[in-house]
């Protein structure tokens, strides 16, 4: 099964840390918090754009 927005950003953020060391979790706080606030619109359009989302979402609106 596909996974959902949420999931998928998760998943992007999740392979940029894969086989990271922080020193504490303060500092991975700090990474998170750099990571998700550099995330621009286009960035999280892309990552989330999936066809049967799109087709849900205008089969409900007609």
């Amino acid at each position: 099964p596909e996974l959902n927005p949420c999931e998928q950003i998760w998943q992007y953020i999740k392979k940029r840390y894969k086989n990271k060391t922080f020193e504490n979790l303060k500092v991975l706080r700090q990474w998170l918090c750099d990571m998700v606030c550099s995330m621009d619109k286009d960035l999280v359009r892309s990552i989330v754009a999936n066809k049967n989302y799109k087709k849900i979402i205008y089969s409900n609106l007609l």
